[in-house]
């Protein structure tokens, strides 16, 4: 059966597009196929800034920016953060009172340390649990803000905590989003005094 150029056009792009990474074709009531576009860049927080030990190496953390798209348009965008860290710790956190005070801060740079954004984080919850035969107690703070699209407007929405603006142009957020890239810094502080870093990736 002879195809004629046209068709065969079509197919070609559509299999070039099923072929790309976070990319995927879905169905549509109008004319031709919805591109679906999903990518994701996340950290492991790790220990750091102690010397010649890290202040609180008990401490650890992730991060992660996830966005999705249709044909080229942003409809969810979300980031969110999270760290555990041992009670009692070399922090000052010993208990709720102390937990609950602690100053918690996310810093957002890029990859030649320009800060852009910094989230405040919340304690969410402490959770006890047996690990290797000790119990063990750690304090959970978490951010999470998010946008989507809703009726053609980005409705901003705080899950937990928060993030503010620190380019002072008002470019590095989008609707309370931090503008995460892959290579981009992050850098926690309690109460002041830096415990955790990473550096942000593409995830696999």
């Amino acid at each position: 059966m002879r195809m004629i150029p046209s068709l065969v056009t079509a197919l070609a792009f559509t299999a070039s597009i099923a072929a790309l990474p976070g990319i995927s074709l879905a169905k549509h009531g109008g004319i031709g196929p919805v591109v679906v576009t999903k990518t994701q860049i996340e950290a492991e927080l790790a220990p750091c800034c102690g010397a010649p030990d890290p202040l609180e190496p008990g401490a650890e953390g992730e991060a992660e920016r996830k966005t999705k798209s249709r044909n080229g348009v942003v409809g969810d965008d979300r980031f969110k953060a999270k760290v555990e860290i041992p009670v009692p710790s070399a922090l000052g956190i010993v208990d709720l009172a102390t937990a609950l005070a602690a100053d918690v801060r996310l810093l957002l740079s890029r990859s030649d340390s320009t800060l852009y954004a910094e989230c405040m984080l919340v304690l969410t919850e402490i959770e006890t649990e047996l690990e290797d035969g000790v119990w063990e107690t750690q304090a959970e703070y978490k951010v999470d803000v998010r946008r989507m699209l809703k009726r053609g407007v980005m409705v901003p929405k705080a899950v937990h905590g928060s993030c503010v603006d620190q380019t002072g142009t008002g470019t590095g957020l989008l609707h309370g989003v931090p503008d995460v890239r892959d290579g981009d810094l992050v850098l926690v502080s309690v109460d002041g005094t830096s415990i955790l870093n990473g550096a942000f990736a593409v995830a696999d």
